[in-house]
């Protein structure tokens, strides 16, 4: 039950075996061990996948973990098995954000109709950030309503371009969820890749290269496991050592630190402040791929580190 790596079926045959001493079936035993979890265990994953016929079944102690679980991944699994039955907006007794926030694990085509204006009304630019963001999650789970939610999500997109890339990406990362053959004649979903990329205890970046489309968009997760200081900084062709001559430079200053071994160079195209143990491990940037196609580095620009530390962007006319 402690074990994340174990298969859900495996697991799903342990709680059989652990409800027979307690005289209840296998999802009898999931949701008596939902309603008081240990500290190890993340079984909530297999709620919303279980036969509906069982979980109707089971619904009022379903229902009961939605409403009072005091763990949000519980409560969530719980409230996508709730709408996958057919729970009717506005729901019950539950915040309306908390329900959207559960509708991809329901699945789309799974909920019923009536949640679609409440979705709609949730992506209005006068809510806050982090609601329009849950909506823009949830409104592809509408198959009847795909064209619609394709403009609408289009002209999301393009208005929060120049102010808000957070939205204006989640909006194009929405837009590809759309079957092809419901979207708009002659429209396409745009281009947006995602990519993480790691420092490794070798001074090394994994991946080494990656590539885009020219003018794309791009969400690029830097993360640290390392406990040395370790950033990503993208470059410019012909700026490679000459920004990272100008960071080596910068260990002798009382400010080098402070300004992360950034040095103020106009090669320097998109950079990640410096993370190591104690800080924050990861960090997104945001960007649009240069129109120009080319090589383009990607380095550490902590003293000493880059002539190891560096990787390469290729940005493709196709």
């Amino acid at each position: 039950m402690t074990r994340p790596k174990i298969a859900a079926a495996e697991k799903r045959s342990a709680l059989m075996l652990l409800g027979r001493e307690s005289n209840r079936d296998s999802l009898g035993e999931l949701l008596a061990r939902l309603s008081n979890p240990g500290p190890d265990e993340k079984l909530e994953g297999l709620l919303p996948g279980w036969e509906q016929a069982a979980l109707k079944e089971n619904l009022e102690e379903i229902r009961k973990l939605a409403l009072s679980s005091a763990k949000p991944d519980i409560k969530n699994a719980a409230l996508a098995v709730l709408l996958r039955l057919g729970e009717k907006a506005p729901g019950t007794g539950i915040a309306p954000a908390l329900w959207v926030k559960a509708m991809p694990a329901a699945g789309r085509g799974k909920i019923d109709p009536g949640w679609h204006p409440v979705v709609v009304e949730m992506t209005d630019a006068g809510k806050p950030k982090g609601t329009r963001l849950l909506a823009l999650s949830a409104i592809t789970l509408f198959p009847a309503h795909d064209s619609e939610s394709f403009g609408m999500l289009s002209k999301i997109a393009e208005e929060s371009k120049a102010k808000d890339l957070q939205l204006s990406f989640a909006a194009l990362d929405a837009m590809k969820r759309i079957p092809a053959s419901a979207r708009p004649e002659g429209q396409s979903a745009g281009g947006l890749t995602r990519i993480r990329i790691s420092a490794t205890g070798d001074l090394r970046f994994d991946p080494a290269e990656f590539s885009v489309p020219a003018g794309s968009a791009v969400e690029l997760t830097f993360y640290n496991p390392d406990n040395l200081f370790h950033n990503l900084v993208v470059v410019q062709p012909d700026a490679l050592e000459r920004v990272g001559l100008a960071a080596d430079m910068m260990a002798g200053s009382p400010d080098g630190a402070k300004k992360d071994f950034i040095p103020d160079d106009p090669g320097i195209l998109h950079a990640t402040p410096q993370l190591t143990i104690g800080s924050a491990r990861s960090h997104v940037l945001r960007f649009f791929a240069p129109e120009k196609p080319g090589n383009y580095p990607y380095i550490c620009t902590y003293p000493g580190h880059w002539r190891a530390m560096k990787g390469v962007m290729k940005v493709t006319a196709d």
